[in-house]
């Protein structure tokens, strides 16, 4: 009897909490392979995951894995991630459609989860999960990856703690100063105050007020701007509470434009083959400053670009004539700072045939739609500055509102660099080769997207966009 009333019961709560075969994957049994078409590097171990860009195209790397799946009792996928050095990002494809969807984005390490049932999915399925790691060189570690039911209580607190970090990818100490030419940005780590004034001064000169910084919640941090400074000198800071108390100080010296040169490297057509990869770094009281003979124009046959520039430091491009390149005419990536001054860059870029039987815009023979071709492209690197340069005419061309959004060239892209100066430049594009943007940013809604922080961009010229000046 007393068996009889157990097997009841457990058939009961059966009936009341379905049991649903979760699929739990800690990387311990492989079955993971990478794509052919996104060279890196691939290692798994139980709890571990861990990718790494290769250098070169195209810019990240993927691993996947098939599983199948009971979408209706197990619609959430999950993954844990250890540590990313950038980005990272999930696919999740359905195979028997080929239905692709990004289900993730990445951006710091945590706990992540989607819901399948927002795709339309339904009933057992075949998914690929496509695991990426993004941008060149970059890696990413994750920990497991699961299909279940939904997240636990537990497994939801990691998420919204996750959710809840603010701008993960505003990395700053508790007080900081950090100045450009004739603007400094100012962070300062605190509860929120009743009144926190800024004033600043010239080394030994008369105080100046600064308006007041605003507070953001989300990062528990004061952040403000003080303009309209000198070149080249330094200033006294000090931020105080509304009775008066002072909270901090600190001295900042802003840029100048002159620089000690320690080496100048002249080029020409004994050291310029149509292509300059300049790893190469100098140092603050001593920069490698690059020009060009008289006359010396550098060309390439737009297969590669001009003058790529990784990982480099205290570079200066100085007063050179740059004709070609494919993608890039001149590509600045994860360096520190580096100047273009005096430059003239046209003739770079694509060349396509605009669909009107698709959306408008200028395609490759590949059927790739043009986009993002850049007179100078600065990648995730830290001080650029470009100035006085006169970048026009490419060969890619950018379609009108009246087909799509616009796709086409750009004098400059930014993509998440920081402490970057933008000033006195023409950037003139043409009716028959218009910019989509006269300077784009990569990434609209993500935190660090665009220009990031810390920018100055003034006294520009920029004609014939289709979109947006910048």
């Amino acid at each position: 009897m007393r068996i009889a009333l157990c097997s009841t019961l457990l058939a009961l709560v059966l009936l009341v909490i379905p049991v649903h075969a979760q699929i739990v994957d800690d990387f311990s049994e492989g079955g993971w392979t990478l794509f052919n078409s996104t060279p890196g590097t691939l290692t798994t171990e139980a709890g571990s995951l861990y990718l790494e860009d290769a250098e070169g195209d195209s810019a990240w790397v993927t691993a996947s894995r098939v599983f199948t799946v009971n979408v209706d009792e197990t619609p959430f996928f999950m993954v844990e991630v250890k540590s990313v050095s950038d980005r990272g990002e999930v696919k999740l494809i359905r195979r028997d459609t080929n239905d692709k969807r990004v289900a993730i984005k990445i951006d710091w390490p945590g706990l992540y989860a989607a819901d399948m049932r927002e795709f339309g999915w339904e009933g057992t399925l075949d998914i690929e999960a496509c695991l990426y790691a993004s941008g060149e060189t970059e890696n990413i570690t994750y920990g497991y990856a699961k299909f279940v039911e939904k997240p636990t209580e537990q497994e939801q607190a990691l998420i919204d703690e996750r959710q809840a970090g603010g701008n993960v990818k505003l990395i700053v100490p508790p007080f900081a100063a950090i100045p450009l030419f004739n603007a400094c940005s100012v962070y300062f780590t605190s509860p929120e105050l009743d009144d926190l004034q800024m004033r600043y001064r010239a080394r030994g000169g008369e105080w100046q007020r600064a308006f007041p910084p605003v507070y953001f919640v989300e990062d528990t941090m004061y952040r403000g701007s003080i303009v309209n400074l000198d070149e080249d000198t330094t200033y006294e800071l000090e931020l105080m509470a509304g009775d008066g108390e002072k909270l901090a100080q600190t001295e900042f010296t802003t840029w100048s434009s002159e620089v000690p040169i320690a080496q100048t490297i002249v080029l020409d057509e004994n050291n310029f083959d149509g292509h300059l990869r300049i790893t190469e770094s100098g140092s603050p009281d001593g920069w490698i400053r690059y020009t060009a003979a008289d006359g010396f124009v550098l060309r390439n046959d737009r297969e590669s670009p001009l003058i790529e520039l990784r990982g480099a430091k205290y570079v200066i491009l100085d007063g050179l004539t740059l004709r070609g390149g494919n993608k890039d005419a001149i590509a600045v990536e994860k360096c520190e700072q580096v100047r273009i001054v005096n430059c003239d860059i046209a003739g770079w870029g694509r060349d396509g045939t605009q669909r009107y039987d698709l959306d408008g815009k200028f395609y490759t023979d590949q059927g790739q739609a043009i986009n993002w071709d850049t007179g100078i492209r600065i990648s995730r690197s830290l001080g650029t500055v470009v100035e006085r340069c006169y970048i026009h005419d490419p060969v890619s061309h950018a379609n009108s509102w009246y087909y799509s959004h616009p796709s086409g060239p750009q004098a400059i892209g930014a993509d998440r660099p920081q402490s970057t100066v933008v000033r006195y430049n023409d950037f003139i594009g043409s009716d028959l080769h218009r910019w989509n943007d006269a300077i784009e940013g990569a990434g609209n809604f993500i935190s660090d997207g665009g220009f990031n922080r810390d920018a100055d961009i003034y006294g520009n010229f920029m004609c014939f966009a289709n979109d947006d000046a910048l």
